[in-house]
């Protein structure tokens, strides 16, 4: 589905509502809207970001749970979710990596001493990378 297509009249009256619209229906279990709110709470210790990503967490186990693990939905407009079988492995390697992050000692992995990779893999700052 392209990420252009333009918005139903459904979804704009959502808009005109809402101030935003859905344009893609399915969640693949990808990380950056966590990972964003992971960012924002470290930078400013507002406990409102970390309350979002608690209900983002809370979410994730009543609408991705499947058998085994977690896995995508096909429609998130739709209850109940009907899950995809499939599970990237950004699921593990970034985003249960953030919301463990965002409710972790903020010096365990201190922004100030560790760089994410685009994974979320922590690299440890050297002195002799900083310019």
């Amino acid at each position: 589905m392209p990420l252009t297509k333009k918005p139903r009249s459904a979804e704009l009256e959502f808009f005109d509502k809402n101030g935003f619209y859905i344009g893609i229906e399915s969640y693949d279990l990808r990380p950056e809207v966590v990972e964003s709110a992971f960012y924002a709470w470290r930078l400013t210790g507002d406990t409102r970001y970390q309350d979002f990503v608690w209900e983002a967490f809370k979410s994730l186990q009543k609408h991705c749970k499947a058998p085994a693990s977690f896995a995508a939905i096909s429609d998130v407009n739709s209850l109940p979710a009907k899950l995809i079988d499939d599970s990237e492995s950004f699921l593990y390697a970034e985003l249960f990596k953030y919301i463990y992050l965002t409710f972790s000692d903020p010096n365990l992995l201190s922004l100030d001493e560790y760089v994410f990779t685009t994974e979320a893999h922590p690299l440890r700052i050297t002195k002799e990378a900083i310019v």
